[in-house]
């Protein structure tokens, strides 16, 4: 069986090693100084020239906290090339406890035997789990596609005798089943098998339902109007007092209840998808009570249900914001709500998903001064410094919002930019006083400027 040595040990690093075999890792590699030299639960924690003094010949995988492409134009640049970048395999290996749910994911699969001849195609670390989970399992016929694009990584995993390859053709010759782990397939230059099943998407299939059903909500304010409200500083606590007198449905996020004692403002909706925070609500859950339904993501350790909330409702979340041509956007929140680095993102679908014709977003400001932390927020004390999940990135909170304004216009929704300020111009923006006459909400009165980013 193959090791490896883990590149960052940073959350996603540490989320992989949850339900990863530790034995097989040999060393884990990170950039910072001040952790080289100490160990990991066990594990030595090294340097990239010790890596490869060491370790030349262990796969490297690379779990960065953004996109990963400095680390990636770096190995190529230093001629390491067994690189298996985890932001190709599926988002939920860096989000969910062990054992991975391996009987729930053969369902996706639809209806196999051990006698099934069963082909996985692309190539990442998941591919590698997978492929040993089948053989283990009793499968007799498991191969993976020999993809000409990823020629060096493959002919390294060839010098393990251990995983069978065939080509596309020979796959289909034996009508295997074609399972594809690959979630940059739309990337590649290979042509992808049209008879294949993305199962990199297994958490988004409805055969794998452990929550409560959340279609109780699809429509539920179909063509009505609402607010989704983000935390920046430029949000006013005026601004929370407007829309508390107008009676609008609104969206608020985190811990955005710490302005209670401010406001008379009580948001509809409360969403959370960021595993940071959810100390935050356990500890704070009676100040969610008055809400209609708390809305939390999936993707931490230990598991939202923990939060003894009656209106809580969990949601599959899944990344996909780290892709070029931006986010995911799901029509379906019942299966999966895709991320693009920011809470705001989550919410939009499952406004959308509640069929709301007009969104109204305000509070975006987009620009981080703190990663997140002080400064950052319209209240002083939003996290008392919690470590933020991630970089936030405003090209990259970009991409995703550009995704939902696509959907949007497919779908004849609109989205509009309430936000005083900000970097935010994916949207058509709108005066938020102009949204109010004597208290009461008059969208027709909107003073409307056009978006200034394509």
């Amino acid at each position: 069986m193959l090791k490896f040595v883990i590149y960052g040990i940073g959350a996603r690093g540490k989320l992989f090693l949850e339900w990863f075999d530790k034995t097989r890792v040999a060393a884990i590699v990170d950039r910072n100084p001040k952790l080289q030299g100490t160990q990991y639960e066990g594990i030595d924690i090294i340097s990239l020239d010790a890596y490869e003094e060491r370790f030349p010949n262990l796969f490297l995988i690379v779990t960065p906290s953004d996109d990963g492409r400095e680390i990636l134009v770096d190995l190529a640049k230093r001629g390491i090339t067994r690189v298996l970048p985890l932001l190709r395999a599926p988002m939920e290996l860096t989000s969910y406890e062990a054992p991975l749910p391996f009987e729930e994911m053969m369902l996706v699969a639809g209806e196999t035997t051990v006698d099934t001849p069963i082909a996985i195609w692309g190539v990442n670390i998941f591919t590698i789990v997978l492929y040993e989970y089948l053989v283990s399992s009793g499968y007799h016929d498991v191969s993976i596609i020999d993809l000409p694009e990823q020629a060096d990584v493959i002919a390294a995993i060839k010098e393990d005798a251990s995983y069978h390859f065939l080509s596309q053709a020979e796959a289909d010759a034996k009508s295997a089943k074609i399972l594809i782990v690959d979630r940059f397939l739309h990337r590649t230059s290979q042509a992808v098998p049209a008879n294949g099943i993305c199962f990199y998407k297994f958490f988004d299939l409805s055969c794998y339902q452990k929550y409560r059903d959340l279609s109780v909500f699809r429509n539920r304010h179909k063509g009505e109007s609402c607010f989704v409200i983000g935390t920046g500083p430029s949000l006013q606590i005026a601004d929370l007092d407007t829309l508390a007198t107008a009676g609008v449905p609104c969206f608020g996020v985190n811990t955005v209840y710490r302005a209670y004692s401010k406001t008379k403002w009580r948001p509809t909706y409360h969403v959370s998808t960021d595993p940071s925070m959810y100390a935050y609500l356990e500890k704070d859950v009676g100040l969610l009570k008055g809400v209609d339904a708390v809305f939390l993501g999936d993707r931490q350790r230990k598991s939202p249900k923990a939060i003894d909330a009656e209106n809580l409702y969990v949601y599959h979340s899944s990344l996909e914001y780290f892709e070029d041509e931006g986010s995911d956007f799901s029509d379906d929140v019942n299966k999966v709500c895709y991320g693009a680095g920011s809470v705001l993102y989550t919410c939009l679908q499952i406004a959308v998903y509640m069929g709301f014709q007009n969104i109204y977003i305000i509070g975006a400001d987009c620009q981080y001064k703190n990663a997140g932390h002080a400064g950052d927020h319209f209240i002083d004390d939003y996290d008392d410094d919690a470590e933020v999940d991630g970089i936030l990135i405003p090209e990259d909170l970009f991409r995703g919002y550009r995704s939902a304004r696509r959907f949007a216009e497919a779908h004849g929704i609109h989205m509009y930019n309430a936000t005083r300020g900000g970097l935010l111009e994916v949207f058509d923006r709108v005066d938020f006083d102009s949204l109010f006459t004597d208290g009461a909400f008059t969208p027709e009165h909107a003073v409307i400027h056009p978006r200034k980013m394509s």
